[in-house]
């Protein structure tokens, strides 16, 4: 995209309209919309329902049913603002269902779904999904021995050795992008899915990043100098930006460890949740991450490295300046919702327009220092 058309690019919401837009989706959870979902879709009675703490699920509430026949469910609503409507369900049903028939790795049943907000019974984009049982990894891993720390890390890094061995259609590799063009349609890539404007897809890697750097020094310019010490070396790299070939696979990118729920008792992974980010992506941006998270695991180095070369993730020479241009991207990314209208509702939010101010400076200090850097 030109940097001219990101104007037609709706701003993102304010804070105040975020938050009408999450009261008047939770509005519509009542027990007798839960009880027509319930009894429409499965054939089942509600007995009660419950909200995950709001800390959690801010943007898509998630909801907690239980069916009079015992039978638990989670249901997740979705924020329907014009970045993701219907792009979001669709590329997270999708990619989902993908990896339940594809793969062996734990993933929630969609039991049912609604892309479309005009046509749904709870008038709301949403996920009815089985319960998964387990608890989060980063509630269990103090508790956990080294041994079983290992473990579970062996198995999430067994779960993106079969993202990255998944069949993908007949051009899908060579793109960018997620699977979010319509339900079922596995031969087309549409947008990528983040929490800024839904853009792609995408040639290439390279093309990404240049879009996102664009969006991004359309947001910085409207801000009024604070970020024009940036402006140039975004623009050197958004004109240069190129990587040698690499092999695109199915990502999840976002496996933190509130993300992977482990049985208390034998400590195994059951579920692998939250798929909504995933697409097709360079591999090494899957496998950086992993490479890191030693500490996150409580474990050393050699071991972590040991089960890398195990699983066999390592699917070539990983190329540094795919990852030096991701860090670029997401502290860009990070600039534009500091420039966004997110905290500039009638109800200033002190403590969150702070935050935000923190946030970005600290994500322009950031990205000056990589834009310096000649590889990480």
């Amino acid at each position: 995209m030109k940097p001219t058309e990101f104007s037609d690019i709706d701003p993102h919401p304010s804070l105040e309209e975020q938050e009408v837009l999450l009261q008047s989706l939770n509005s519509r959870v009542t027990p007798a919309a839960l009880q027509t979902l319930l009894h429409e879709k499965l054939g089942l009675d509600l007995a009660s329902f419950s909200r995950l703490d709001k800390s959690q699920g801010v943007n898509n509430p998630i909801y907690f049913l239980k069916s009079t026949s015992g039978r638990q469910f989670v249901l997740r609503l979705r924020n329907t603002h014009k970045y993701w409507r219907k792009v979001r369900t669709t590329s997270e049903v999708n990619t989902m269902r993908l990896v339940k028939a594809s793969t062996t790795i734990p993933v929630p049943t969609i039991l049912d779904f609604s892309a479309d907000e005009t046509t749904s019974v709870l008038f709301c984009e949403y996920m009815l999904m089985d319960r998964m049982p387990g608890e989060t990894l980063a509630d269990l891993i103090p508790r956990m021995t080294y041994a079983q720390r290992l473990a579970v890390l062996g198995e999430v890094l067994a779960c993106i050795k079969e993202l990255q061995n998944i069949p993908l259609e007949a051009g899908v590799p060579e793109q960018v992008g997620a699977f979010s063009v319509q339900p079922g349609d596995y031969k087309s890539l549409g947008p990528v899915v983040h929490d800024g404007p839904s853009l792609g897809p995408f040639r290439d890697f390279a093309d990404y990043c240049v879009a996102h750097v664009r969006h991004a020094l359309f947001c910085i310019r409207s801000e009024k100098g604070r970020f024009d010490h940036l402006v140039p070396p975004l623009e050197e790299f958004a004109r240069d930006v190129k990587f040698a070939p690499t092999r695109n696979v199915l990502c999840h990118l976002d496996l933190n460890q509130g993300n992977l729920l482990v049985d208390p008792v034998s400590m195994k992974l059951t579920a692998v949740l939250d798929w909504e980010h995933a697409h097709i992506f360079p591999w090494e941006l899957e496998y950086y991450p992993m490479t890191s998270c030693a500490d996150e695991y409580g474990l050393t180095e050699k071991d972590v490295e040991l089960l890398h070369s195990h699983a066999g993730i390592m699917l070539g020479v990983p190329n540094k300046e795919i990852k030096r241009a991701d860090r670029i991207v997401n502290c860009a990314k990070g600039l534009h919702f500091f420039c966004a209208s997110w905290y500039l509702g009638r109800e200033r939010k002190e403590d969150r327009i702070a935050d935000a101010i923190h946030e970005g400076v600290i994500a322009g200090e950031e990205l000056a220092g990589i834009l310096k850097s000649v590889s990480i």
